[in-house]
Order: C-alpha cells, then structure tokens, then sequence
C-alpha cells in the first residue's frame, strides 16, 4: 500500500530467505535501509515521475537527487541547480528536477510512521535553499506499507 502524496497499490512478492541471504544481510538495520531505497527508487520512478540521477553529500538533508532526461522544460531553478551539479552529473542530458530522502522501518505501527515522517520532513528543510521540492518515502515492512510526502520550500 502506499499513502500520502499519492495513493495506490501495488503486489508485492519475495522468495523466503535463505542461509546465505541472512549471512549476506546480517545487520538487520542495514538491510532495512537498503530495501527501503530500492523500493524508494521505485515509487520515485512510478509515482514521482523521476529517477534518482546521483547520490548527495553529507548535510544535504536528503539521500539522492531525482531528475530525468528531458531538457525540454526546465526551469530557472532546475537550470540553476542542474549547473551547479555538473561535476556530480557529468551528463549534459540530466535535469535536477527534486530530491529523495528515504527511511525504513522494519515493525511500525501507524504513530510511529507518522512520526518518522515527521523528522525526515523536518530534516529536509535544510536544503529549502536548493528551492526544488523533496520527497520523502518512508517504508515499513511489517504490513509492508510505504508513505510518500512532498516538501516544498517547507509546505508540506
């Protein structure tokens, strides 16, 4: 199921795990996260329209920068923004169109989503100077259940 910014659903299927994938993903932790961005990335592209196009930095307030290819209608910001990462993209053809911070939960219940929601939002609102919306996808793997919520320029 996924909520928020958008709503739909969509099947999920997974093989069981097995020795060798509890040996290669043995911290828990890590292996929440790294699923969540997958299946972040996947609603990025699904229902955002973008593709993540590079990995950010440190203090950004957010995981990965989204953008596509289509150099057709960019914005002053978007132009702005996509120059400024140049060295980054090494790619005349992207377009910075937003960014994606991710989070994953492996047991939630619905207050302690919502809360997690709540500090990643908050914690986008460092790179309101980029003045591009961000996106926030948060997946909980209990039921599995991923909410998407857009913060632009601090609206929410």
């Amino acid at each position: 199921m996924v909520q928020g910014y958008v709503s739909n659903s969509y099947p999920l299927s997974w093989t069981p795990e097995n020795n060798q994938a509890r040996r290669t993903w043995n911290d828990p932790n890590e292996a929440t996260e790294v699923g969540a961005t997958g299946i972040a990335v996947l609603l990025a592209i699904r229902e955002i329209g973008y593709t993540v196009i590079a990995r950010s930095w440190q203090g950004t307030g957010f995981d990965y920068w989204l953008g596509n290819a289509d150099t057709s209608n960019i914005s002053a910001i978007e132009r702005e923004v996509t120059t400024e990462l140049r060295d980054i993209l090494k790619d005349d053809k992207l377009v910075v169109r937003g960014s994606l911070e991710v989070s994953g939960i492996r047991t939630g219940n619905d207050h302690q989503i919502r809360a997690r929601m709540q500090q990643k939002l908050q914690q986008t609102d460092q790179s309101d100077t980029w003045g591009l919306p961000v996106y926030v996808i948060a997946v909980e793997f209990r039921r599995p259940l991923a909410e998407i919520e857009e913060n632009r320029n601090g609206q929410r």
